[in-house]
């Protein structure tokens, strides 16, 4: 890949992958987070692999295994695009079926479709699954879709386009206040003889607390990834060190001065 040395050349990029990322095949996407992962994701990618070269469909399916789809106790999963089908529980055996009776003759198979714990329906689309329908996901939006290996899928979204922007037109504090959101309002220090002018009175701290929860002890246990650890408590509603300190600059306890200098040490 050429070096990317301007938001021109970002752009770009965006565009030739689009161009060339195949859109008139069928895309099947499988989960490859964690708990897919122990469930047998592995072995269902490679069956799939060895199926659509057993049934010729290389010129009509791509396969593409994703971050986690959030919705693990059913893994794995694989989402048929862009219809959106959802079968829940795929085993290796089960691969060969989907390819001649869903991507080739469009009929769906019923014992994979999720059914719906309250109602007893099952559902065919992943859209109207209940688990998904309740959350507003924003950071993990299109986790679903994007290949953690092939850095052409992030491009595609407008990845990298807020680092673009943060880095050629705004300034530390103004990145924070737009993170943030809000009215953008942040108060400055003042000083006086008694602080020295330094504006601060005594010590507060900035604190990320981590709670050891059932899913959280289960990837754990699974020897799941520092950062794979603390996306899951984000998840679940743990904030950041950082964001700590940022809502506490908000109220006026502390400045963005100083939490920047303390979260860059």
């Amino acid at each position: 890949m050429k070096k990317i040395q301007s938001v021109a050349d970002l752009n770009q990029t965006k565009e030739n992958y689009i161009k060339n990322s195949g859109k008139e095949k069928t895309l099947i996407t499988i989960c490859g987070g964690t708990g897919c992962n122990a469930s047998g994701c592995v072995k269902v990618v490679s069956a799939f692999k060895r199926e659509i070269k057993k049934q010729r469909l290389q010129d009509k399916v791509d396969i593409k295994v994703t971050g986690c789809h959030g919705f693990c106790e059913k893994g794995p999963i694989v989402v048929i695009q862009p219809i959106g089908i959802f079968y829940k529980q795929v085993t290796s055996k089960d691969t060969r079926e989907i390819l001649s009776d869903t991507i080739v003759n469009e009929k769906i198979i019923d014992r994979l479709l999720y059914v719906d714990p309250l109602t007893g329906k099952k559902i065919i689309y992943e859209k109207d699954v209940q688990f998904y329908k309740g959350q507003q996901r924003i950071v993990f939006a299109d986790n679903g879709l994007l290949d953690p290996y092939k850095i052409g899928d992030y491009f595609a979204i407008g990845g990298y386009e807020a680092a673009a922007k943060a880095l050629t037109s705004m300034n530390p504090e103004k990145i924070i206040e737009e993170s943030v959101g809000g009215n953008g309002k942040f108060y400055k220090s003042v000083g006086c003889k008694k602080c020295g002018d330094k504006g601060f009175k005594g010590r507060i701290g900035f604190f990320e607390v981590l709670e050891m929860s059932s899913k959280i002890m289960e990837m754990a246990v699974s020897n799941a990834t520092s950062v794979e650890l603390q996306e899951q408590a984000i998840r679940e509603g743990m904030e950041t060190m950082l964001l700590d300190g940022v809502l506490k600059a908000k109220k006026g306890i502390t400045t963005l001065e100083e939490i920047l200098a303390v979260t860059r040490e």
